[in-house]
Parts: C-alpha cells; structure tokens; sequence
C-alpha cells in the first residue's frame, strides 16, 4: 500500500503532501510505504501458554492443543510447497486470532518472516545461515548454518513440546552451554511421563539430529489429524485474555516502515532478533510484484506477515515488530525496528 507523505513531512511539502517542486515546475511524487495487515487478537501462542491457556480445570485441552498444532502445521505445508523456509518458528511467533467456527475458540497462523527465505526450486538446503532461536535451532543449523525444510521441522517438535509443557525449553541450561548439549551431547526437552505416546513419538522424530530422518509437514499434519480424530468428542473452548494494545504514545510512530522512535516502548510478542532476510515472494504462487502469492495462501509482506491454509494469510499484531533485510533476488533492502532489541546472528527465545 503506498500512501502519499502528509505536508511537512520528509517525503512531502509544504505546498502539496507527497510532492515536491523544482525550479522547472515539475513534480516529483515520493511516497511511504505502508502494510496493511491482519489483527490476530488473541496475541501470541507464548502469551496464551503463560496464561496456561491449554489447561482448564487442572486438566489439558489435549484436543485444543492438538488442533492448534495442526494449524501451524498446515500453514508450514503451504510454505513448504513455495519452497520458503521460517528458520525462526517458535511458540513466539505463532499469533492466534478468534474464530466463530472453531470449538476451541482461535485459530493459529504463523508469523514473524524476519529470518525467511526462499529456496530455488532445484535447492533442498542453504548454506553458511547461522540464525534462528537458540533453542529451537537444529543442529546442523547451529554447527554447519545449514538451513532446511527439515531444520523447520526440528524447530516444530520444539513448539510441540512447549504446546504440552508450557514453559520455555531448555530453561534449566546455561545459555553458554546449550549449543554443545544440542549439538553434542543430544540433549533434547522431556516430556513429563504422561504425555501421550504418539505426541512424544512425533515430537521425537520431528528434532531426530539425522535430518533426513525427521518427516515432512505434510506427515506432521496427517499424523495430528489422525490422533485428533481418534481422541473424538467436541473441543473445549480455551479462555485466553487478549494482550494490552500498545497505544501511539508507548509503541512510537511508524513512519515509512523505519519503525519506533527512540522512545518506543519494546513490543511484547512476535520478535525476532537479528538481521535476516525476509523472503518477499512474487508471483511464484499467483501473486504479482507486490509479494503475494495468493494461489498458495501465503502472503509474506513484511513485519508480521502470516502463513495458514486460507485464501490469504498476512496479518500483524499490534505489539509486534522485527527487522528485515529484502536481499538479491528478493527485491529491495528495508530495514525496520520498533522498540526491539536487535542483535546479530540468532535471536533469543526470551
């Protein structure tokens, strides 16, 4: 969406917003570009987990949970298909917004493409990318910066495990240690001894240190359904009280995508720490110049887009910003910052 600059501006002037004039009387347009994005209410999955939005009455929502899981699932199969790797999915930068035809009350869409990219089509890995989540990267990502399908994968069984325990993994590992306890010693989240067999089972084989040995998305998302559908019965509602809305005067302005001013406050879910590339897609899927791709249901714009299996999926939260790098082939560099602290290489799962 491009927005002409108001007068006064630094994209307009005086006489005219959006315009500015020469000695020779001819005009040139400049424009700020804005994204028009989804509201997802309900906030973040980490939020909901902290609310132990899953657990009502002392017992788990197992349906809810599973649902949930599907959800991001299918939104990974369609990413997966466009050959777009995450590289930074985490119970974070999973938004939930309300739906009136899910029992459970929300429905879950992948967000955050701050650290995505796009394969070509003959490309099944990427090399030398050291970026993600501590905690959720794969191994050969943290020693060899090898990103792939399967390293989402891996960051997924990850999400799994924080969907049933609701708390942060690896929380009582020294961060100067849990490289070598990933990569080396094998260490992985425990579930506790009554979490469902087939839930740990395909966690399990979702974080396999043998990549080639962890499934695709689309085994994922078979497997959910067909435990979901085992189980029966309606799904619970889950009561999930909404985020406070950050208002102009705590979050800063947005001016041309440049971000928060210097005393915006940090924005509460969504991040994603350190310079990535955001993998702005056209018309591989049926989009055209502006990034869609509507024919795979993924629309990847900027700050907080979304993935899911509808007809579009782009959205954004109101508490949520991150820094992108548009690189090479996938057009133009936009940085942006909205009161996050960023830093270089992998971001921080806290």
């Amino acid at each position: 969406m491009l927005a002409s600059s108001p007068p006064g501006s630094p994209g307009g002037g005086p006489e005219e917003g959006g315009s500015m004039h020469d000695s020779a009387e001819s005009t040139i347009h400049s424009y700020e570009v804005r994204l028009v994005l989804e509201f997802c209410d309900k906030g973040s999955l980490k939020d909901a987990l902290d609310q132990q939005a899953f657990l009502q009455g002392g017992a788990l929502n197992l349906c809810a949970m599973l649902e949930t899981a599907a959800d991001v699932a299918k939104a990974m199969v369609h990413m997966h298909a466009a050959n777009v790797l995450h590289s930074d999915l985490k119970a974070r930068n999973i938004m939930l917004k309300s739906s009136g035809t899910e029992g459970r009350g929300i429905i879950a869409k992948v967000a955050d493409f701050g650290l995505s990219t796009r394969m070509e089509h003959q490309e099944t890995h990427l090399s030398s990318c050291f970026q993600g989540t501590l905690t959720h990267m794969a191994p050969e990502v943290m020693m060899e910066g090898r990103i792939s399908k399967a390293a989402d994968v891996y960051s997924f069984g990850i999400v799994m495990w924080e969907l049933f325990c609701a708390s942060d993994p690896f929380a009582g590992v020294p961060r100067a240690h849990l490289g070598h306890a990933i990569t080396k010693e094998g260490r992985r989240p425990k579930f506790p001894p009554f979490a469902p067999r087939s839930f740990v089972s395909l966690a399990t084989r979702c974080w396999d240190p043998d990549a080639s040995l962890r499934p695709t998305f689309a085994e994922v998302l078979t497997e959910l359904l067909r435990v979901r559908e085992e189980l029966g019965g309606d799904t619970p509602a889950l009561l999930i009280v909404p985020p406070q809305p950050l208002t102009p005067q705590a979050s800063g302005s947005l001016r041309g995508g440049a971000g928060a001013g210097a005393g915006g406050s940090r924005a509460r879910a969504g991040s994603s720490e350190g310079a990535g590339a955001l993998g702005q897609l056209g018309g591989g899927g049926g989009g055209g110049g502006s990034g869609t791709m509507l024919g795979s249901g993924i629309v990847l714009m900027g700050a907080g887009s979304t993935a899911d299996g509808s007809a579009m999926g782009s959205m954004a939260h109101s508490a949520m910003a991150h820094r992108a790098v548009l690189k090479s082939s996938l057009v133009q560099r936009q940085m942006r910052k909205m009161g996050l602290r960023l830093g270089g290489g992998g971001s921080s799962s806290g």
